[in-house]
């Protein structure tokens, strides 16, 4: 800026003095020589790119989302494992939701175009000290010749994965036979875990440096979740070089290992909890009606000989109607117990 006014005022002085001395002076020509000289320095130090002018960066501020985002399911993490189901959900999906409630995350490079990621976020349901997050990483390899698949566990206290599962990527539908008889998961991407297997049993998950930068990329999704949760602020800053490159990070401190869930994450892992244990309690209830109403129907058609017989028989079909409407009510119930379960998400939508 300060050659650039110097440049102004040095070059409209000579076109001036010369011109007052010379009617035919060369004052233009020196002046536009001067002002071309000037224009290329300054080309020159822009394109340097001097540590002193590092402090003009640009600046981007955004508005985070108010609400957290909720676990990918409503099951904590020991009944997922009890099971051996794990529902999945695609990385620009989950990620894209996290990036909306704390910001930029630790960018994760993939070792090749044949490997997908895959999230699951849980909570443990009973800790020794308090709750914590747990986040589920399926690892997808696929080729022409042959595709695998492994579940990574990491937990917010450790800095690596604690548990390598083998297993399988499938859609699963009605006729799989989960332990819990759930169906809150029908038609879905989910992994199916086969047992647990040692990091260094495949080439991928024996990939050091690979491994390495998936930690990290866990640890920063833990610690950014922990740090907006302590922190009542909902705008992040994204700052950029003039060349729209990234500035010379500092380095970003830990913090605490821990990340418990909210209150909310609690509530909507909980309910999913009631409305498995009514709809168990439910399908026992109609199995136990149909066998019943089964029997009154083979003994109401048997014939009533004496009157006794016949008063038995009106007690058996007065019975089978009210174990009937006990079927709707029971399915009734049932609605109810799902719409309240589904409230949370509902309300968030």
């Amino acid at each position: 800026m300060v050659l650039s006014i110097m440049g102004y005022i040095g070059s409209f002085t000579i076109v001036a003095n010369d011109g007052k001395a010379n009617a035919n002076s060369n004052g233009p020509l020196i002046w536009l020589g001067v002002e071309i000289a000037l224009s290329l320095l300054r080309m020159l130090i822009w394109s340097l790119n001097p540590l002193f002018d590092e402090h003009t960066d640009l600046t981007f501020k955004l508005e985070l989302e108010a609400s957290n985002p909720l676990p990918t399911c409503n099951k904590f993490s020991e009944e997922l494992e009890a099971n051996g189901v794990i529902p999945l959900a695609r990385s620009h999906e989950f990620l894209g939701q996290i990036t909306s409630f704390v910001g930029l995350l630790e960018p994760f490079e993939s070792v090749g175009d044949g490997v997908a990621l895959y999230y699951t976020m849980s909570a443990l349901r009973e800790t020794t000290t308090k709750q914590q997050r747990v986040l589920y990483i399926t690892i997808y390899e696929y080729t022409e010749n042959i595709s695998r698949s492994f579940t990574l566990v990491y937990l917010p206290s450790s800095n690596e994965a604690t548990t390598c599962y083998n297993s399988r990527i499938e859609v699963q539908d009605s006729s799989d036979n989960v332990k819990s008889d759930s169906e809150d998961n029908v038609g879905r991407l989910c992994a199916r875990l086969r047992g647990k297997v040692s990091m260094a049993s495949n080439h991928i998950t024996n990939n050091k440096p690979f491994i390495k930068k998936l930690d990290e990329h866990c640890a920063s999704i833990f610690r950014k979740l922990n740090k907006r949760a302590t922190d009542p602020t909902r705008h992040t800053e994204i700052k950029r070089t003039w060349a729209l490159t990234e500035p010379r990070k500092e380095p970003e401190t830990k913090g605490e290992s821990d990340s418990p869930p909210s209150v909310d994450e609690l509530a909507y892992l909980r309910v999913g909890e009631l409305e498995r244990s009514k709809r168990n309690f439910c399908s026992r209830r109609r199995s136990w009606m149909d066998a019943r109403i089964a029997f009154l129907k083979k003994q109401t058609r048997r014939d009533s000989g004496t009157p006794e017989r016949a008063a038995e028989k009106y007690l058996m079909l007065y019975e089978w109607q009210f174990l009937e409407w006990m079927l709707v009510y029971e399915n009734r119930e049932l609605e109810i117990i799902l719409l309240s379960s589904s409230k949370t998400m509902i309300l968030r939508l």
